[in-house]
């Protein structure tokens, strides 16, 4: 490469390394494909734990509001932790299986389709294509090599035409994460009050739930390649709202009392 063509053709910043000199490919590659463990489970972690933080902390801070009884805010912290937990493990479960279930049902009807009418699959699938640009004898070769293995056809089926792409979370799992997570999430705003009463542990549960909910929020962001502060952030003022407004009905309720 000449000066001229140097100076027509500047260095991609993202391509090339401090000195200035083009990076090799496979380093590249290599921070490009870096994809977070455990996708299939994130929703139900992150969402599990922090309706708990959250739902926990307003139940925890409405009590307080109401009432200065250590005993009576410890019951009805745990209640709802175990109420929380069983509603969430079912919820997931049933959602989960329900999602499952439909995916399954589509995949029978699509295949039965392919097994029995290839010529209108086949034709449905050529649609497809000529929207993404294909035409012509181009388009004929990507349809003899996707159509010329059935479990290939069927999974493009699925994902082109149905928009059902992966596999779905197992029922059991979903359950199990979910619940785990809230519970975990669910007892934080509540562990204070086992040893102190008052200020004192409406504080300490504050505190702490605030510290949870910023690490979730960090976790948010790290996942989505975003800003880990502004998530963490967010989750507590979100946390915060939930705490006002829940400590403020429980006052207005206590005092009318």
């Amino acid at each position: 490469m000449d000066a001229s063509q140097s100076a027509r053709e500047p260095e991609r910043p993202e391509l090339t390394d401090k000195a200035g000199r083009y990076a090799p490919l496979q380093a590249i590659l290599s921070r490009h494909e870096r994809h977070p463990a455990g996708g299939s489970t994130i929703r139900e972690v992150v969402f599990g734990a922090n309706d708990g933080l959250i739902s926990s902390l307003a139940l925890v801070s409405g009590m307080a509001g109401a009432t200065p009884n250590r005993s009576t805010i410890l019951i009805a912290g745990l209640a709802g932790v175990v109420a929380g937990t069983v509603s969430m493990a079912l919820g997931a479960f049933v959602s989960t299986k329900s999602v499952r279930e439909f995916q399954e049902s589509e995949e029978q009807r699509e295949r039965y389709e392919i097994e029995h009418v290839p010529e209108l699959e086949r034709e449905e699938l050529a649609e497809i294509y000529r929207q993404k640009g294909f035409a012509g004898a181009e388009l004929e070769r990507v349809l003899d090599r996707l159509t010329e293995n059935p479990e290939r056809w069927l999974r493009v089926m699925m994902a082109e035409e149905l928009g059902l792409a992966g596999e779905v979370l197992n029922p059991y799992v979903a359950a199990l994460v979910m619940g785990v997570a809230f519970a975990l999430g669910g007892i934080v705003p509540v562990i204070s009050y086992f040893w102190s009463e008052g200020t004192v542990a409406l504080v300490t549960s504050v505190g702490l739930t605030a510290v949870g909910l910023f690490g979730v929020g960090c976790w948010r962001g790290a996942l989505a390649n975003s800003s880990w502060l502004r998530k963490g952030l967010e989750m507590v003022g979100l946390g915060g709202l939930s705490f006002f407004l829940s400590y403020g009905i429980g006052w207005l309720l206590g005092v009318s009392i």
